[in-house]
C-alpha cells in the first residue's frame, strides 16, 4: 500500500469524480449560494513544533461535530486532502484538514512512510493529531472523529487507541499490518491475482512494521471499516478477517464491503465511482447505530 499508486488520498479521487458528476458545483451551491463555506485557520503547539490546519464549516452554522481527515502515505499539505471536504461537510459537520509535520505551515521534519519505518512513524503521526483533537474540543466541538483512507486508516486507528475521539472510519486500510498490506501490494504488482496474492501473503515471513492489533485491542469507541472487494493494493480479505476477529471480541466495529470496487472505489464493471457506502458512513459519523456488516 505504500507504493506510488497509493501516495494520493483515496478520497481525493473519489471526491474529484463526485465533483465532476455534479459539473463541479461548489459546496456553497450545494448548501445555498448565500451560505458558502467558512474556513478557520489554526495552529497548535506540539512539543517543539507547530502544527497548522484549517476547519471548514458551512457558513452561518455552528456544528458540534468535527471530522479530522488523516491522509494517505503521499499526503503532505492540507491541500492534498481538500477534496474530502465536499464528501463530509454539511451544516452539522465540520471537516478539519491538517498540514503533516514538516509540510505547509507545520514545522518539523517530514518523513515519507515505508514498511519498516511505519513501526515508529504511524504512532508519531497519530500523536501529532492529539493536540488538534484537544484544540477542537476546546473550541466547542462535542463530538470529534477521525477519517483515514489507505495509510490514513492506520493513523486513525493509532490515534483512536487513546480513546480521545468519539469514532473512527478506516477506508481501504488499517486492519492488517503495514507489512501484510505492502507484501500483498507488491505481489499484485508482480502479476498475481488478488486470490493468489492473499494466499502467498499468508505464507511470507513479514518484516517488522506497524501492526494495529495492540491499538485495536485498546479501542473502545465505534469504528467503521469500508473495504473494496477488488482492492489490489490493500488485502480486503485479510482486513475483513481482522475486523471480524475484533467483532467477535465485542469491539464496536462495523464493516462495509463495497462489491466490485477497487482501491480507488471505482466499480471495475462499470468504470464509475461507487458511492453506495457514503450515506451509511455519513449516518455513522452523525452518531447513528453502526451499519450492519455485509
Amino acid at each position: 500500500m505504500l507504493t506510488p499508486r497509493s501516495f494520493t488520498f483515496v478520497l481525493t479521487r473519489v471526491a474529484a469524480i463526485l465533483m465532476s458528476l455534479v459539473s463541479l458545483v461548489s459546496v456553497a451551491t450545494v448548501y445555498g449560494a448565500e451560505s458558502g463555506v467558512a474556513v478557520e485557520q489554526f495552529t497548535v503547539n506540539h512539543d517543539a513544533d507547530i502544527l497548522a490546519g484549517e476547519i471548514h464549516k458551512v457558513s452561518g452554522t455552528s456544528p458540534g461535530l468535527a471530522v479530522v481527515i488523516a491522509g494517505g502515505s503521499g499526503v503532505c499539505e492540507r491541500a492534498d486532502t481538500a477534496s474530502a471536504v465536499p464528501l463530509f461537510l454539511n451544516p452539522e459537520t465540520a471537516v478539519v484538514l491538517v498540514d503533516r509535520r514538516g509540510c505547509g505551515k507545520s514545522t518539523g521534519t517530514f518523513t515519507r512512510p515505508g514498511t519498516r519505518n511505519s513501526r515508529w512513524l504511524v504512532p508519531r503521526l497519530a500523536i501529532d493529531l492529539e493536540p488538534v483533537i484537544q484544540h477542537l474540543r476546546a473550541g466547542g466541538f462535542s463530538r470529534v472523529g477521525l477519517i483515514g483512507s489507505s495509510f490514513g486508516g492506520w493513523l486513525a486507528i493509532a490515534a483512536a487507541s487513546e480513546n480521545q475521539v468519539d469514532f473512527f472510519v478506516a477506508i481501504n486500510g488499517g486492519a492488517s499490518s503495514v507489512a501484510e498490506s505492502d507484501t500483498f501490494d507488491r505481489l499484485t504488482d508482480q502479476g498475481m491475482s488478488i486470490d493468489q496474492a492473499v494466499r502467498a501473503t499468508r505464507t511470507v515471513t513479514m518484516p517488522r512494521s506497524y501492526d494495529p492489533d495492540t491499538d485495536l485491542a485498546s479501542i473502545n469507541v465505534p469504528g467503521l471499516f469500508i473495504l473494496a472487494e477488488l482492492d489490489d493494493s490493500n488485502p480486503m480479505v485479510l482486513d475483513r478477517e481482522h475486523v471480524e476477529f475484533w467483532q467477535q471480541q465485542e469491539k464496536p466495529f462495523a464493516l462495509i464491503i463495497v462489491t466490485g470496487a477497487n482501491h480507488d472505489l471505482v466499480n471495475l464493471s462499470t468504470g464509475t465511482i461507487d458511492l453506495s457506502w457514503l450515506s451509511e458512513a455519513q449516518a455513522f459519523i452523525a452518531g447513528s447505530p453502526a451499519p450492519v456488516s455485509e
